[in-house]
């Protein structure tokens, strides 16, 4: 072998072996990661693990673990947990928020698959769940039928035939260090149940910031929530805590809505029409709620915190979906007594005094009004009678073109209405009446 092919060879063989080096520092790190992660878990929980795996983009994957909480009848599995950053580097020579010695990657994900918690006995004994994941202590059977909005109690799950709870979570950031930005998303999918994501674009924050653990007051460039309510779950769980009410499904959802109007009112909020009648189409058509926040420029958090109601919706660039329909009226207003008392910070009630009432009772009729309003009334339930037809009912969802548009419910999904505004002989709208209830 001549000596130039031995050099070839030696600086390949070099390579390959700082390759297998680095390799092996970025397992080394995460190894040490996970087992320092099972030491602090020790007073509280057992947790074991399966393989590790990394590769050269600079990801990381744990495979089979298992959790164990010692005052905690049951285990938590998880399929796999893969961590990645985009830079080997970062891996390699890891990076701990509580030493701010160095910056944190300018990008992360970390993505939890397959993780699934057992309804045995002993662990319905133990915990309740709630929506999006949230472990809770647990409660007398059917409590969570009596809350107001949507809840998920493990005895619930079982009496619908879930045999365990599974779900996938998944958390990601970016910096964009030119524009000094941090994008991030966090997103959930329980299995058969609901999905949910959520993602936000801050201004004013660099990776600097959070490493040397600098205080900073980022600006809110955009957000963005979504929740989806699998429509044949949300069925079957509105139909089983009505049985367990002994109520029909639809006077169930009213006294859902009263409660949770009520709640909002104790701590000085008063929801408009728009919302409620959203809500309503919520927990019975199921599906898709989403919200928006796209101001015209980034807002800093200490003008958020004086936004009034007046101005919140418009200078948030707030929009609110149902089911992809937008809902136009997003009014709501604040009542200074009862928010003093919700934050704690109002005049104590005196004796004697009449309290506030706890529950509203909602009640709807139609009234009459001219078509040449009908525009004022977009996101309402109408009925439009139009001349020798006959009459539509349903929400009115736009006016376009001399004509107005009603989407009614019809068996297996919705239709779309047109009704031609000079043929319309007379127009009803959907008004509630809240009557407090002490």
């Amino acid at each position: 072998m001549s000596l130039k092919l031995k050099h070839v060879f030696l600086i390949l063989l070099l390579g390959v072996f700082l390759l297998g080096l680095f390799k092996l520092a970025m397992y080394w790190r995460v190894k040490t990661a996970m087992d320092d992660l099972v030491e602090e878990a020790r007073p509280t929980a057992q947790i074991t693990y399966g393989g590790i795996s990394t590769d050269l983009t600079g990801a990381a994957t744990v495979e089979d673990i298992r959790v164990q909480p010692l005052d905690v009848p049951g285990e938590v599995e998880v399929a796999r947990v893969r961590f990645s950053t985009g830079d080997p580097v970062a891996l390699a020579m890891g990076w701990d928020w509580r030493s701010g010695d160095r910056p944190p990657p300018e990008q992360m994900s970390l993505a939890v698959q397959g993780i699934r918690v057992a309804l045995d006995e002993q662990m319905l004994e133990s915990l309740q769940f709630q929506a999006g994941g949230q472990l809770m202590p647990d409660t007398e059977a059917g409590d969570a039928c009596q809350g107001a909005g949507f809840n998920l109690d493990g005895r619930i799950l079982k009496d619908l035939g879930f045999e365990s709870l599974e779900m996938d979570l998944n958390f990601e950031y970016q910096f964009n260090t030119l524009a000094e930005t941090l994008e991030a998303r966090v997103a959930f999918d329980l299995y058969d149940i609901e999905s949910g994501e959520m993602s936000v674009e801050l201004g004013g924050i660099l990776p600097e910031d959070v490493g040397a653990q600098r205080t900073t007051l980022p600006a809110l460039a955009n957000a963005d929530l979504q929740v989806v309510v699998e429509r044949e779950f949300g069925d079957r769980y509105m139909k089983l805590c009505a049985e367990r009410a002994g109520l029909t499904a639809d006077a169930y959802r009213e006294r859902l809505l009263e409660d949770m109007q009520a709640g909002f009112a104790q701590v000085g909020v008063v929801l408009g029409q728009g919302l409620m009648m959203a809500m309503e189409e919520l927990y019975r058509d199921w599906g898709e709620f989403r919200i928006r926040v796209l101001p015209e420029k980034p807002l800093g958090m200490l003008q958020l915190m004086t936004l009034s109601p007046d101005t919140l919706v418009s200078t948030l660039g707030l929009s609110l979906y149902v089911n992809d329909r937008l809902i136009p009226d997003l009014g709501f207003r604040f009542d200074p007594q009862l928010l003093q008392q919700g934050l704690g910070v109002g005049p104590a009630q005196q004796d004697g005094a009449e309290a506030p009432p706890k529950r509203v009772r909602i009640t709807r009729r139609y009234r009459t009004i001219p078509a040449s309003s009908l525009e004022q009334h977009l996101g309402s339930q109408v009925r439009i009678k139009p001349l020798n037809q006959p009459v539509r009912s349903g929400t009115l969802t736009a006016i376009v073109d001399g004509e107005a548009l009603v989407e009614q419910r019809s068996f297996g999904g919705k239709l779309t209405s047109y009704v031609a505004l000079q043929e319309i002989e007379s127009v009803e709208v959907q008004e509630v009446v809240r009557t407090p209830l002490r």
